[in-house]
This record gives structure tokens, sequence and C-alpha cells, in this order.
């Protein structure tokens, strides 16, 4: 992007017209068109003690590269450089752990290829929370998949029950959701047995993410092209909002200079 370019988004960043949430989108756009061959990046995100970093560590074979704790670990946004997969991936801070936690995680979001929202099981269906940001992240690029994690500390019948309450709360989104064990992950690699791995649900999750990896470059300018059109369709509705005010207070001047004029008229027809 030359930097005239550059200019005039970062001049639109600066403008009131777009919310927070928009801002966020703008911002998305500029880092996509400033370095379109960085690495994909993955954000795994969620509430406070949901498995994040566990599904992290595992993931990636990396013993406690991400902190996991029944503590609140993950303060700051971390990242591994997967090079050989060339993808960024990024562990957050809870969403519900606190306000300025929350906000770290939902900077990181916004500059994401693929969202990865975690969810335990044990906790039942999604919060109320947990909808609302799932629906606001689809809406505009369908990069958003649900992991339900911890799947080994529930029977098959509770787990059927969880995500068909689940499935119904996000109906409408057309959204992929996978089911996952770090655990029996983690005993696969431990004991190199493969009934671990293939109960863990890991393999059913490779795959996609290759594939969502392979077609990246067109994702990303699917991208630009819809956060464009929409950030376009925003600055022409405030334009058209803006002219109609003008047009209003015009309109107010010319009937107060008309109602004056009247006055001054009868007064000299009084004298």
């Amino acid at each position: 992007m030359d930097s005239e370019s550059k200019k005039k988004l970062s001049a639109l960043h600066d403008l009131n017209v777009f919310a927070d949430e928009q801002k966020g989108y703008l911002a998305r756009l500029i880092n996509l068109i400033e370095d379109p061959l960085k690495s994909m990046r993955i954000v795994v995100y969620g509430q406070y003690n949901h498995g994040k970093s566990s599904f992290l560590n595992a993931w990636l074979e990396k013993d406690e590269f991400f902190k996991v704790s029944d503590k609140r670990e993950t303060v700051e946004v971390q990242e591994f450089e997967d090079t050989e997969e060339d993808i960024t991936w990024i562990d957050t801070p809870g969403l519900d752990a606190d306000k300025a936690d929350t906000e770290k995680a939902i900077h990181a979001v916004e500059d994401a290829d693929l969202l990865i929202m975690v969810h335990n099981t044990i906790s039942g269906e999604l919060d109320n929370n947990e909808v609302k940001f799932l629906k606001m992240k689809s809406a505009s690029v369908d990069k958003s998949f649900l992991l339900l994690t911890q799947i080994d500390q529930q029977s098959q019948e509770e787990l059927e029950q969880v995500r068909a309450k689940i499935q119904h709360q996000i109906r409408g989104l057309d959204m992929r959701v996978f089911s996952v064990s770090s655990s029996y992950y983690e005993k696969y690699r431990e004991t190199g047995n493969k009934l671990w791995r293939d109960s863990s649900g890991f393999n059913e999750l490779v795959p996609v993410i290759r594939k969502f990896r392979n077609s990246m470059e067109k994702n990303r300018k699917q991208e630009i092209h819809t956060i464009a059109k929409n950030l376009e369709d925003i600055l022409r509705s405030e334009v058209t909002e803006t002219e109609k005010e003008i047009g209003q207070i015009k309109q107010k001047k010319e009937n107060e200079s008309s109602r004056i004029k009247k006055q001054q008229t009868e007064l000299l027809k009084r004298l």
C-alpha cells in the first residue's frame, strides 16, 4: 500500500464516524493491505479456565509453552510461530476475567484470519456473553469455529445434550463445531497409542485448519472486499444522514427568515 493510501485509511480510522468495533475492522483492513503475505493468524479465545492454553499446548505438542492453571494465568496476549505450518497461534486472556483482559482479547481477535472460541463442556451451554460475541464476530466474515473442550469429563449422553443445546443457541450462524480432549491427545503423545489420538477429536480438526490455511490468500482478498464494502456503506449512510440534517437546518433558517420578513412587512404597514 502506498503512503498516500495508508494516510487516507489512517485518517478514516481517526474519525468518529465509526464505532469501536468498526474501527477494529478498519485496522484489520489496513493490516491486510500492508502485509498480505504474513503468516496465517489463528486466535484462540474464550472465557477464563475453559481450556484455551491446554488445547494449544497439546496441539503444538509444547509442554507448558502456554501457562495452564486453575488460577488466572494468561493476562497478556501470547503468540507462538509455527514456522513449519506457517501459522501464528495466539492465546488470549479470558473474556470474562476483567475489563482490561477482555479488551486485550478483543484487540487480538480483530486481526485474526481464523477465530477459535473455546468452551468447556462441563459448563454446559454457552452463556449470553459467549453467544453475543459469536454472533458479533461471525456476522461480517465467515472465519469462526467453536471448540468444545474436556469431552473426556462427561458421558456421551451428557455431551450430546450439551452439544444439542449449543447448536440451538448458534442456529443461523453456519458455524462448525468441534469436540476435543486435550488430555486424550497428551496421553497419545505419552504412549503412542493411536486410540487416544482418535478419541481426542484432534484428527477431525487438522485437515480443516490446513484447508483454511491453504485458502488463506483467497480468504483475505474476500475479507478485504467485505470489510471495505461494509465500511463504505456506513460512510454513505453517514453522508446521507448528514446531508439530511443540513437540509433540515437550511429549511429551519429559511422558515425563520420568512417569519422575520413577514413581521417586518406587517410592522411597516402599521407605520
